[in-house]
Order: C-alpha cells, then sequence, then structure tokens
C-alpha cells in the first residue's frame, strides 16, 4: 500500500472546515478565544488539524495534515486516535517543511522535519511522499514540541504533540528519538 498512488492532489484540509472535521468524528475541534487570536497572528490563520491514526492490522501510526492523507487513511484501515496540533498549510517565515515517507517493507509512515529525520529515513528505505504541512525548528510564541518517537518492536515512527500521545506511545514502548519540530496546540492537549 503506498499513500502516493492515492494522492493526485494535495488539498489542505482547513479549507473543509467543520463538515470534514465532523466526518471524522471531530467536533469543537477549532480553536477558540486567546489560543485562535495567538495562532492566526503567528501563522496567518493558515493552520491545518493534523490527525493521528492507528492502523491496528499493520501496527503504523499515521499523522494526516491534507485532505488526501486523511481520506488515504479513512479508507485503508486506519482509525482515527486524536487530533494531535495544528501544522501550517503554506510556509512561513523561519517554517520548514513536514515531509512525509513510507516504507513499503515495514509497511511504515514517518513524518519528518529534520535533515537528520530526513537522512535516516532515506537510509532506511523510506520513500518520500511529499510535504505534509510546514513546522517551526524551534519555539516560537505559542508552539509546542512535535516529538519523534520509535517502537523498534513494531518498526513504527509516531509523532505526537499531545501528552494523550506522548503517554500512550510510552505505555506501547516507544521512546523520544528527537523533537521534529514545533506546532500549535490543541487546546488543553498539550505535552
Amino acid at each position: 500500500m503506498s499513500l502516493k498512488s492515492h494522492l493526485p492532489l494535495r488539498r489542505p484540509l482547513a479549507f473543509l472546515g467543520a463538515g470534514l472535521l465532523a466526518a471524522v468524528g471531530i467536533t469543537g475541534a477549532g480553536l477558540t478565544g486567546a489560543h485562535q487570536a495567538q495562532a492566526a497572528s503567528r501563522a496567518g490563520s493558515s493552520l491545518a488539524p493534523m490527525f493521528g491514526y492507528w492502523n491496528p492490522t499493520l501496527g503504523d501510526n499515521f499523522n494526516a495534515v491534507t485532505y488526501e492523507e486523511t481520506h488515504t487513511a479513512q479508507n485503508t484501515g486506519y482509525l482515527l486516535s486524536r487530533q494531535e496540533g495544528w501544522a501550517m498549510q503554506y510556509q512561513e517565515p523561519g517554517s520548514v517543511a513536514l515531509l512525509l515517507m513510507w516504507n513499503a517493507a515495514r509497511g511504515d509512515y514517518f513524518s519528518t522535519a529534520t535533515a537528520v529525520g530526513h537522512t535516516s529515513g532515506l537510509e532506511a528505505g523510506y520513500a518520500d511522499l511529499g510535504t505534509q504541512g510546514y513546522v517551526y525548528p524551534y519555539r516560537a510564541a505559542g508552539t509546542v514540541p512535535l516529538y519523534q518517537m520509535w517502537s523498534g518492536a513494531r518498526q513504527d515512527n509516531f509523532v505526537t504533540a499531545t501528552q494523550a500521545g506522548y503517554n500512550s506511545a510510552i505505555q506501547a514502548g516507544y521512546y523520544v528519538v528527537r523533537i521534529e519540530g514545533y506546532v500549535y496546540p490543541v487546546p488543553g492537549a498539550t505535552t
């Protein structure tokens, strides 16, 4: 299975609004109050939700930022776990690309925003699938760490920016590899 073969177009999730959020079972997921004002001022209102998915058959975690990624996850046996944070749809000053990679032998998706992560992915047989969105390589005001985690037993990469995701990964035997970047938090769910 390759996500790339299912992604003829790449549209940001934010363009689809509340209808898409409801379709994937998330209501009230938008930023509110001070969080919204802060995020909008930092990223020009170009935020897109980053949804975490789990495929129990493959034993694979996958984060979706674009409509196509979400659609593919839903149609290939991935179950919605939670919203992990908010990535930027467009490159803002100082931000870097969050890249999606795939390893067919492992059946593993891998999101990375660092040169070390990208090089490690290529050396481990991952193929580039494209840019998911953008994150900051430093802790900008109002952002939280996007942790890269790894399970050798599952041969699975996992990125999370929530306490629930972090705790779940640690309980399942994952460990922190590095901070991939910084994203805007889901209110009340930060690490």
